[in-house]
């Protein structure tokens, strides 16, 4: 069996021979397996324990088998105690993603730390089966169905290749000693319920369907590959900034699925991406949230955002000045522009651009639609976040800050007073 496990990791994890190895500790039977066998491979191996406080006496009969067990083989310990329960609370998940969240990040904090080339961690097939089955449940689409990979990140999974009985079969060969964990027995958490219950009764239906579930998540890991290889091809994908921008013309060539794949890692779900791929030749805008992300239609692009994206707080002041002063000022820059006071109707007021926002471009004939200036002039979509339009008490633009003003309030040769506008960027501690 230790061949087998060896010719896993050389065929699916970078991981050199004598690699140093940090190893998930919990004292149960599948990490104790993952520690000998790691042992057994030549790796230099280190030890991580969680006390996440959830088991009252038997958590910390678990640590002290831990330290024991580490003693004995002479393996560096490394133990962290956390308050798993405070933690669920504070950020309002459940017990099972809370430990999770608090285990990896230390782990990867160790990594970075001692300096270690991975992280081993003691998942098998039965539980590749679960997650795969849970993720079916949830509707992930082809990336759950991957379910868990041999190597993500600094993490490894060297048991992905090895059924519960086989590892079953591995301690009791070696005579390995190990803890059993009572919450493995209930049915509170829902991967009990899918390994008590879901899988014992496709089992009466396909005997091997463990080993079926893992190669298929295994081939749909490779489908994805493949699909992400195809998808870079298109050059889809456009950073500004903090915005993604996705060009809706590609989009449109391809089926619903191209948009899923590029939206579903920003959490979209997926009837809101099928909502916004309806809506791709619509002319008016649409929008759609997650948890952690805007998307919305653009004349070329569906563009996402962060919703904490914020954009710069702008204040303007206006000074007079006679004309014949103007020679001496400095010349127009994109936040200081000069008008003709007279045309100006007061008081002025500065807001973000809207859908059908119109003015009057100096130097152009006739009004023009702001959004088409902006694209006209090539000014992107980054930018456009920023532009700031300056109008007045009726509500007309006099200025597209910072890109060019109105001609209803440009200077003339009839000009007797100017009005010397300038916009400050609060947000900006220059």
């Amino acid at each position: 069996m230790l061949h087998i496990v060896k010719k896993y990791i050389d065929t699916n994890c970078s991981l050199a021979d004598g690699s140093k190895v940090l190893v998930a500790l919990s004292g149960g039977i599948d990490s104790v397996v993952l520690l000998d066998i790691m042992l057994q491979c030549g790796y230099q191996v280190h030890a991580a324990h969680c006390n996440f406080h959830l088991r009252g006496q038997e958590s910390e009969r678990d640590m002290t088998f831990v330290q024991n067990l580490c003693v004995r083989q002479r393996i560096p310990l490394y133990v962290k105690h956390f308050d798993t329960a405070n933690y669920s609370n504070t950020h309002k998940v459940s017990v099972e993603v809370a430990a999770r969240e608090l285990r990896y990040e230390w782990f990867n904090e160790l990594c970075v730390s001692q300096h270690f080339d991975a992280i081993a961690v003691a998942h098998h097939k039965n539980d590749q089966a679960e997650t795969v089955i849970h993720n079916l449940v949830r509707g992930t689409g082809l990336k759950g169905l991957r379910g868990m990979l041999p190597q993500n990140g600094c993490i490894v999974r060297p048991l992905l290749c090895l059924t519960r009985k086989q590892i079953e079969q591995y301690a009791e060969t070696r005579q390995l000693n190990f803890v059993s964990d009572s919450s493995n027995n209930s049915d509170d958490y829902q991967r009990n319920v899918i390994r008590h219950h879901v899988i014992p009764t496709l089992e009466t239906l396909n005997p091997d369907v463990v080993n079926r579930i893992a190669e298929n998540a295994s081939n749909a890991s490779d489908q994805w590959r493949l699909l992400e290889e195809l998808v870079d091809g298109l050059n889809i994908v456009r950073q500004e900034d903090e915005l993604t921008l996705l060009c809706k013309t590609t989009i449109k060539k391809h089926s619903p699925s191209l948009l899923h794949y590029l939206l579903e890692p920003f959490g979209f779900s997926p009837t809101a991406i099928r909502q916004l791929y309806d809506c791709l030749d619509k002319p008016e805008s649409k929008h759609i949230l997650s948890h952690t992300h805007l998307a919305y239609t653009d004349k070329s692009f569906v563009v996402v955002e962060p919703r904490e994206l914020t954009k710069p707080a702008w204040s303007f002041n206006i000074e007079y000045v006679s004309r014949n002063q103007l020679k001496t000022l400095v010349p127009p820059t994109p936040t200081i522009a000069y008008f003709d006071a007279d045309k100006l109707h007061l008081p002025l007021t500065a807001r973000n651009i809207k859908d059908g926002d119109r003015f009057r471009p100096l130097g152009m004939k006739g009004t023009k639609k702001v959004h088409d200036y902006l694209i006209d002039n090539k000014i992107s979509i980054a930018q456009r976040r920023n532009t700031i339009v300056l109008c007045d008490n009726c509500g007309k633009i006099i200025w597209l800050m910072p890109h060019r003003i109105s001609a209803d309030c440009a200077i003339t040769h009839d000009t007797q007073k100017v009005a010397v506008i300038s916009f400050a960027n609060l947000s900006d501690n220059s």
